[in-house]
């Protein structure tokens, strides 16, 4: 049963097969695109991941709004810009800006990161590894057990 996909167009049943690289699988009837084989998807992703994690890092520690008056120069971060919000007493705003300039997207990138590192490792991610497998435990005998 785990080898049919149903059509999010049609809803039919289909059976998979294996795909080579690039391949496509198409619906019979109505060839709506099913699923497909993308090679190097997990570690392209996991790749842009890390680019982006780091640009996040470093967009957010350089200055974004700079103003100079003579031989004052002040210039702003976006940490800063907050933390002037909310001494200014505009905490709601101060608490919008943060989140959905810092703190969702940092979120993001984080939880990302930490799902794509252990499947590229092989592993599932909140998972201890399995223990390799050895002769069975022998708990009880089988009489013990009644079938429902």
């Amino acid at each position: 049963m785990s080898d049919l996909v149903a059509c999010h167009e049609c809803d039919l049943l289909n059976r998979v097969q294996p795909l080579p690289p690039r391949g496509r699988t198409l619906c019979a009837p109505c060839s709506a695109p099913l699923f497909g084989n993308k090679p190097d998807s997990l570690e392209q992703t996991l790749a842009l991941t890390v680019a982006v994690l780091i640009l996040f890092a470093v967009a957010n520690a350089f200055p974004f709004l700079g103003m100079k008056s003579g031989w004052l120069v002040r210039e702003n971060t976006l940490a800063s810009r907050v933390q002037l919000l909310y001494a200014q007493g505009m905490y709601g705003l101060a608490t919008l800006v943060a989140l959905t300039c810092l703190v969702v997207p940092g979120l993001q990138l984080l939880v990302l990161l930490h799902l794509l590192v252990p499947l590229k490792l092989g592993r599932v991610a909140g998972r201890p590894p399995v223990p390799p497998a050895g002769p069975p435990a022998t708990v009880g005998h089988s009489a013990d057990y009644r079938e429902c």
